[in-house]
């Protein structure tokens, strides 16, 4: 039910996603333990009971047995509206990577999912429990923390008839 409730959500990253090719991503994340060599999941942000945030991630372990929370296929409705479902989001990762003993949480963003990086981004993790590297498409260089990105004020956004 849940997964059928996110697809409008989804949607937002990607229009072409079918909601059959969405059901079938999300029990890759869901689906039972036996079948996953680590762990994952979906987690979702609500308010009013509607689903206003939503990520996947995967918790990785490389050769030396540290494990990494990796985190993609982030959305978040609108600024600033989107501020509380961000927040929401991120003390999950938080209780994520605690839980399992996480050294770093790595974010990848898309273009429109840029603005958290302004929320998120702390790489020396001096600000939250963990280090937050985030990223945006194509680059290998975290964002730095408090980066500001350029928005469309209200007065050119509304063009006169």
């Amino acid at each position: 039910e849940k997964i059928d409730q996110a697809y409008p959500l989804v949607r937002e990253l990607r229009d072409d996603l079918t909601l059959e090719a969405w059901r079938n991503y999300a029990e890759t994340y869901l689906g039972p333990a036996t079948m996953r060599r680590h762990h994952r999941g979906i987690v979702v942000a609500e308010y009013r009971d509607t689903i206003r945030g939503l990520l996947c991630y995967d918790v990785l372990t490389d050769i030396a047995d540290s494990a990494n929370l990796a985190v993609r296929d982030v959305i978040v409705l609108g600024m600033p509206a989107g501020q509380p479902a961000a927040r929401s989001l991120l003390r999950h990762l938080f209780a994520i990577a605690g839980a399992h003993q996480c050294g770093v949480i790595r974010v990848d963003l898309t273009n429109t999912m840029a603005w958290l990086a302004r929320e998120w981004s702390n790489p020396s993790g001096d600000l939250f429990r963990f280090p937050v590297l985030c990223f945006l498409p194509g680059s290998s260089v975290p964002v730095p923390p408090g980066i500001a990105w350029p928005t469309q004020s209200v007065d050119t956004a509304i063009k006169p008839a």
